[in-house]
């Protein structure tokens, strides 16, 4: 009973952290905006949430869900809707393993998107939604018809220019964005768990399959570019996207 007790509040936190209290963007289910749109970040958003669960020690299969509403005001119909889908994720998540729980929309590693169970799922596919939006957002940050993406390049290119006196280098820089679990926090009472709070950790990571893949390629220039010049770019690039 400790295992699956253990098992059980491993899942919660999962399932409550998909959800958690700052989604800034798009909410799960959201219909997907056109490649070319550009997005900015909304203000910060209090969806429903997994907040606990109560289960009978005779009888694991008996669960009752603790939920927060949120925010928004919900009529009966809408909150049942709201409450089935935590639901689902979180018995989906009880079902599929730990090592599959993971999306990764890159279009240098087409054979790592999602794993083959979690693909079958409606929590795999708001996964890869969000994911879509995240890669959305990042990029209309960086373009330079917005605040912060002029800033970004305004100072690449002055770096550039004050490093090797020129604009003319070809800049081809990937950023894979991760965003793990951070921390949880939670109270344990005889056959109740409740999670106080719970965070997510958002993390920049050079995307070297995606730079390997492009290495040798001339088209855009990156194949004529020295490692160490990559590197100083590269390395640039990334601390500019840190601030931004």
């Amino acid at each position: 009973m400790k295992n699956t007790f253990f098992r059980y509040f491993q899942i919660l936190v999962f399932a409550s952290i998909l959800l958690c209290n700052n989604i800034s963007v798009a909410q799960v289910s959201t219909p997907l905006l056109l490649p070319n749109t550009l997005i900015k970040p909304s203000t910060a958003y209090h969806p429903p949430l997994l907040k606990g669960m109560i289960f009978q020690e005779n009888n694991p299969f008996q669960i009752d869900f603790v939920v927060d509403s949120g925010e928004d005001y919900l009529d009966d119909t809408d909150l049942k809707i709201a409450i089935d889908k935590l639901s689902y994720y979180f018995l989906s998540a009880l079902a599929i393993p730990e090592d599959e729980m993971w999306v990764n929309l890159s279009p240098y590693e087409q054979n790592r998107i999602i794993p083959t169970t979690l693909g079958r799922t409606a929590m795999g596919h708001d996964l890869l939604a969000q994911d879509y939006t995240l890669k959305q957002l990042s990029s209309s940050m960086l373009h330079p018809d917005l605040e912060f993406g002029q800033k970004f390049w305004d100072t690449i290119y002055g770096n550039l220019i004050e490093k090797y006196g020129t604009m003319d280098i070809p800049l081809n820089t990937f950023h894979k964005i991760w965003i793990v679990p951070e921390k949880a926090v939670v109270d344990i009472q005889n056959n109740s768990i409740f999670i106080r709070s719970a965070k997510l950790k958002v993390m920049l990571e050079d995307d070297y399959l995606a730079l390997e893949a492009n290495q040798n390629r001339t088209d855009h220039g990156v194949g004529e570019v020295s490692d160490k010049e990559l590197d100083k770019v590269r390395e640039l690039s990334t601390e500019l996207i840190r601030d931004v």
